[in-house]
């Protein structure tokens, strides 16, 4: 086993903090299968440069090799978990006792926010994740008051939802599913028009309705759809079955019962690169 393999098993097992530059603060508690490379303190082990040099070598082959599913990179698309994990607590009668928020933050990053006061209990613990390598590299996520919060860099979206459903214990489908690859279009869109400037008046907004639905608001100024046609459509065959999208004021506006997300955001897609 490698020591990537490791440190993700004893993440499995255990919680860790990482504190400034990244992978350096294991708690373990009274684990005694601790290697020569590292020293004991209180209640953690803290590893040697030369083994935090290693992981860091190794995450970063990983980031880059068909083992990205470690880092959130999989066929899996968390949109479409994201819609089925939404429309199964609406089931169960939740619509009011919940909710989801997802949104941009303008150092520039993301932020989640699921509300799951009154779901059903989860039993598995949960172990706040810090990671901060560099202004450009860094993750937070935990659980407070009954929320899940989730902040991370241009790139962490799909890893705080990683963490988040593996807590939950839902897994996706590995084939190919509906908006495969949605998710990390978004956050390329979003990279790409990060300049310094444009991501502190703008950004990307989607959170549940109580009607129930889906609410996504992406702000066009300064990009190169800020002057672009784009048709509005609408329909509504019922509550099950509705939907509209517009751009008002250079912000495009997409509104769908709770099976449209990613329909939404595949009008969006496909009216960006056409």
């Amino acid at each position: 086993m490698n020591l990537l393999d490791l440190i993700t098993k004893w993440h499995n097992e255990n919680c860790f903090k990482v504190k400034n530059k990244g992978f350096e603060r294991f708690d373990l508690g009274n684990r005694s299968d601790i290697s020569k490379d590292t020293k004991e303190s209180k209640d953690c082990v803290i590893l040697s440069d030369e083994v935090v040099s290693e992981i860091r070598r190794q995450a970063e082959e990983m980031a880059n090799s068909d083992e990205a599913k470690f880092w959130g990179r999989s066929a899996n698309d968390y949109f479409a978990m994201l819609v089925d994990f939404h429309q199964r607590n609406l089931k169960n009668d939740l619509k009011y006792d919940y909710g989801i928020e997802i949104e941009t933050l303008d150092n520039p990053g993301w932020r989640v926010r699921i509300y799951m006061r009154g779901l059903k209990e989860n039993k598995r613990p949960f172990y706040a994740v810090e990671r901060e390598i560099s202004p450009e590299d860094w993750i937070h996520c935990k659980i407070e008051k009954g929320v899940f919060k989730g902040y991370g860099d241009t790139e962490k979206l799909e890893e705080v939802f990683r963490i988040f459903f593996e807590w939950q214990g839902i897994s996706g489908n590995d084939k190919t599913i509906e908006g495969a690859g949605l998710l990390r279009w978004l956050m390329d869109w979003y990279c790409g028009n990060c300049d310094g400037e444009w991501e502190h008046c703008a950004g990307i907004s989607i959170r549940t309705l109580k009607n129930p639905g889906w609410l996504v608001n992406i702000d066009l100024v300064d990009t190169e759809q800020e002057n672009k046609q784009f048709d509005s459509i609408f329909f509504n065959n019922g509550e099950s079955d509705w939907m509209y999208c517009t751009v008002e004021q250079k912000i495009f506006k997409g509104r769908g019962d709770p099976d449209k997300l990613i329909k939404i955001l595949e009008i969006f897609k496909n009216w960006v690169v056409e």
